[in-house]
């Protein structure tokens, strides 16, 4: 019997808004590099030593749990991918799930053909050299907005009963496959979700206080 929660952890670590939602996240990716680790720069720069100092450190260790999770969530992920690969009535589900998401979307009003061919292009005009840096800025402001409006339209029809549940049976049959595929695989998904809890909590004691005064 797979619990609530495990099945909330899968869906954390599978994500399952459709592979078309996967690569729109992956393609934010392109973002032109240096650009805001200059800004970030340039502000911190403003404030007193000491406070630089706590705040590069409270930064320092969100760097390290990040890095931590994106590195079980590999793991995870690889042991997905060989999961499927071995059953292929699970990756028939998967097919078929993502074919119902696709057709819920479509009958509310996104052309998910439309807006993946928009964002595919969008994509190498964002990877060629040849394009200046406020081309760039237009470009990347365009693919923020459609994919966007993917995943807001992916994450609607998530909750139509339908596809809810689709995707539990799935998530279900995906985790109890996951498990007897590599022994770990429950461990790691507990070991993510700690280690995305205190990443939440120190991303909440790093943020800006409401009416602190800012310094100068």
């Amino acid at each position: 019997m797979v619990t609530r929660k495990g099945t909330k952890s899968v869906a954390g670590i599978v994500g399952l808004t459709i592979a078309m939602v996967f690569s729109a996240s992956a393609m934010l990716m392109a973002q032109p590099k240096g650009e805001t680790a200059e800004k970030k720069g340039k502000s911190a720069d403003k404030k007193p030593p000491a406070m630089r100092g706590a705040k590069q450190g409270g930064q320092s260790e969100m760097r390290k749990l990040q890095q931590e999770a994106q590195q079980i969530r590999q793991q995870l992920n690889k042991t997905r991918q060989k999961t499927l690969e071995n059953n292929p009535e699970l990756k028939k589900e998967q097919k078929e799930l993502r074919s119902l998401m696709k057709k819920k979307m479509n009958k509310q009003g996104t052309d998910v053909e439309k807006v993946q061919k928009e964002l595919k292009e969008l994509r190498s005009k964002l990877q060629s050299k040849d394009v200046d840096k406020k081309k760039r800025q237009e470009l990347f402001g365009k693919f923020r907005k459609k994919s966007q409006k993917l995943r807001s339209a992916a994450q609607q029809v998530r909750n139509d009963e339908e596809v809810t549940q689709a995707r539990e049976q799935y998530q279900e049959n995906l985790e109890e496959a996951m498990n007897k595929e590599n022994d770990k695989t429950k461990k790691r998904q507990n070991k993510l979700e700690k280690v995305q809890k205190k990443l939440r909590k120190k991303m909440q004691q790093n943020a800006p206080k409401k009416g602190a005064p800012s310094a100068k």
